[in-house]
């Protein structure tokens, strides 16, 4: 799996679950002003947050049909896990999920505002600069990974002597 795939999978994987424990924490959610359930689509759509479904979903066929352990998956077995996660994940599912989070945490204006400067050139470069700087900020985040990793098991290895 890339690196940029990885980051955004577990940034997904983070999201949802943050998402689904909000829901399950509010019995009976707050009623969302139409308003502003409208500028939150459209802030998600300038976001490409509305594709995140899909995306999660190809990120979970792709897993879930390479070989894991000694045998891999027949070409049938590949289809039928295909049919079957794309018939249940909705990816609309994880869009709606989102809704509320950004309800809780901004004002209308204030996502009214973000709109506005996603509009504005500026905002514009920023949100096309978006996937590369994920990927090169993903990058950095690994080697240092690594490198402080190696750090440490050296110096637990060291201690153990």
């Amino acid at each position: 799996m890339k690196l940029n795939q990885l980051f955004l999978f577990s940034v997904i994987t983070v999201g949802l679950t943050i998402a689904i424990q909000s829901s399950i924490a509010d019995d009976k959610p707050a009623k969302i002003d139409s308003k502003k359930k409208e500028a939150i689509l459209q802030l998600f759509k300038m976001q490409k947050t509305d594709q995140v479904g899909s995306q999660v979903t190809e990120q979970m066929i792709m897993m879930a049909t390479q070989p894991n352990g000694p045998q891999a998956p027949t070409d049938a077995q590949k289809e039928h896990i295909k049919e079957v996660i794309k018939k249940e994940a909705k990816g609309d599912e994880i869009t709606q999920s989102l809704i509320p989070i950004y309800d809780k945490m901004f004002t209308l204006e204030e996502i009214n505002g973000v709109i506005a400067f996603y509009q504005s050139p500026i905002g514009q470069k920023f949100l096309n600069s978006q996937p590369q700087l994920i990927a090169e900020s993903s990058e950095i985040v690994q080697q240092w990974a690594s490198k402080t990793g190696a750090r440490v098991k050296k110096k637990l290895d060291s201690s153990k002597k």
